[in-house]
Parts: structure tokens; C-alpha cells; sequence
């Protein structure tokens, strides 16, 4: 009786692990280029056809600068009120769900982007980079960024995991 309720309750905890715990595994195509970095919503029309992608270093490490470059096709134009809904998971842990003004993201960037809003229909290419701080916990990190045009349109879907090592003395 007691190795039948703990079997029972090994099963559901297992259960509720699997079902309940764990992120979704999205559908995702690798995008080229030296990164780990994927498409997402594969059957979606989406508005923004990325070429490449490269990030240096790859894998990104901690107290370091990240510096990413893309090629990409826009076949809508980009204006205020575009958004990017993102979501961070450290492990199971969702450290984040938030919603961008995509605007004022490439406003913030360094002067290596020229990227600002409006931003036309046409190629594209994206040079920037950003520091990570060294207080980034360590970690497999996976993240979900989905961009959207003022009007609700897909722009594109990103997905991606990244692992933080502990960084060692030379």
C-alpha cells in the first residue's frame, strides 16, 4: 500500500514537472551565422527575414562587451508604438515577461547603430554592442523575443539559449 501511494505520488510530481515546470520546447529554425540564436513561429508570416546573425563572443560570457551584428530583410516599416514582448527563463525560472517600446530600444543604442525609428522598408543591418555584467548569475538562460509593428503585425519571432560559465582567472 505505502510503495503504491509512492509510486503514485512519484508519477504525479513527474507529471506535474513535465506538464507544468518545464518551458514549452518552441518549433524553432537555426538562423545563420555564428550564434545560437533561432527563428520561431515558423508557420507565421513574419515581416522581418533575418539573413545572419553573429555574435562575438560567442558564447556570450559575463563582465565582458557582447558585440552583435545581423543582415535582414524589413517588408514593413517599423514606427512608434512597434513592441517586442520577451521572456527570460533561468533554468525553469521565468526571471522575466515584459513588453518593449521597440522605438526607444534602438534609440538607446550606441552610436555604432544607426538604426532609429522610422525604420524603412528595405535591407538591414544591425552592429551594436552591449556590456553583461559580471553579476549575471550562471546558468543556462532561454529566452522567447517576439516583435510586433504598431498595428499587432509579426515582425519576427526569436528564440535562443544561452549558458553563462563561471568566468576563470588566467
Amino acid at each position: 500500500m505505502q510503495l503504491t501511494y509512492g509510486i503514485t505520488l512519484f508519477t504525479s510530481l513527474l507529471t506535474l514537472g513535465v506538464h507544468g515546470l518545464m518551458p514549452p520546447r518552441i518549433p524553432s529554425k537555426p538562423i545563420p551565422g555564428d550564434s545560437p540564436i533561432e527563428k520561431c513561429d515558423l508557420m507565421s508570416p513574419q515581416a522581418l527575414d533575418i539573413h545572419q546573425v553573429d555574435l562575438v563572443p560567442n558564447p556570450p560570457m559575463r563582465d565582458s562587451e557582447l558585440t552583435i551584428k545581423a543582415s535582414a530583410f524589413l517588408a514593413s516599416e517599423v514606427i512608434e508604438g512597434s513592441y517586442i514582448d520577451v521572456e527570460v527563463r533561468l533554468g525553469y525560472i521565468k526571471l522575466l515577461t515584459q513588453r518593449f517600446d521597440l522605438c526607444d530600444l534602438l534609440d538607446q543604442q550606441d552610436e555604432e547603430n544607426e538604426m532609429r525609428c522610422p525604420v524603412k522598408q528595405g535591407e538591414q543591418t544591425l552592429h551594436t554592442t552591449v556590456k553583461i555584467p559580471r553579476e549575471v548569475p550562471v546558468g543556462k538562460y532561454t529566452f522567447v523575443a517576439r516583435g510586433y509593428t504598431q498595428d499587432d503585425v509579426l515582425l519576427t519571432c526569436l528564440t535562443g539559449n544561452f549558458m553563462f560559465y563561471q568566468n576563470t582567472l588566467s
